[in-house]
């Protein structure tokens, strides 16, 4: 990563170059978190997720838009998936996320953006279930376990480019339903929202042998 030089930066700006700076020098990309500049811009990042492994996200690969502002380290910065992601943590249509409850809602001055990062890169692992973004993704995973990792994992493949075999019965199932979406992304997340269950009017179909 090529820094940009610390003439007339303000307060901000030379925190955030200080961070990436020891970024780079610490070479913590081995933590599967890589931050890039955009437009040689301090105020606006890129992250690159690796899917962390042991998890239905490992092999995918996820994309993320940092926005800082001048308020910063006092606030948060604003994370934003540019991924679709399946998780209870982060909004699947627009992909944010929030960090408010992070430091019992008082944003730590301390804390890093990468270490934002990391805390959001671990709830592949162990997602924050007393602050879900959304509450539908959120009791599919508390209720319907099983179901949850597998629609996480196919998200994954279908968006993430992770390389697994598609669950077969789910591919079958979205098949179908795009017949009456029209629409392969609206489909997807018809039936993910209701743990893959086909509306009843679907009856007998003919389906494409896989």
């Amino acid at each position: 990563m090529q820094l940009p030089r610390r003439a007339n930066m303000n307060s901000t700006e030379k925190r955030i170059h200080r961070e990436l700076r020891n970024y780079v020098r610490d070479d913590l990309s081995d933590s599967g978190i890589v931050i890039e500049l955009v437009n040689n811009d301090l105020m606006n990042l890129k992250a690159y997720m690796k899917g962390v492994p042991g998890t239905p996200y490992e092999g995918g690969k996820y994309e993320l838009d940092i926005t800082i502002d001048d308020s910063y380290p006092y606030k948060a910065p604003t994370f934003k998936f540019i991924t679709r992601i399946w998780n209870p943590c982060v909004s699947p249509f627009d992909g944010t996320v929030c960090l408010d409850h992070v430091g019992n809602g008082v944003w730590p001055v301390t804390m890093t953006i990468f270490e934002a990062l990391l805390i959001i890169q671990s709830w592949m692992s162990v997602y924050d279930s007393e602050h879900p973004v959304d509450m539908d993704i959120s009791k599919q995973a508390v209720e319907h376990e099983e179901i949850f990792k597998k629609t996480a994992k196919f998200w994954a493949t279908k968006y993430a480019g992770a390389r697994n075999p598609y669950d077969r019965k789910l591919l079958r199932k979205l098949r179908l339903m795009v017949r009456i979406t029209n629409n392969e992304d609206l489909a997807t997340f018809a039936l993910s929202y209701h743990n893959w269950v086909l509306p009843t009017d679907i009856k007998n179909p003919r389906i494409v042998r896989i």
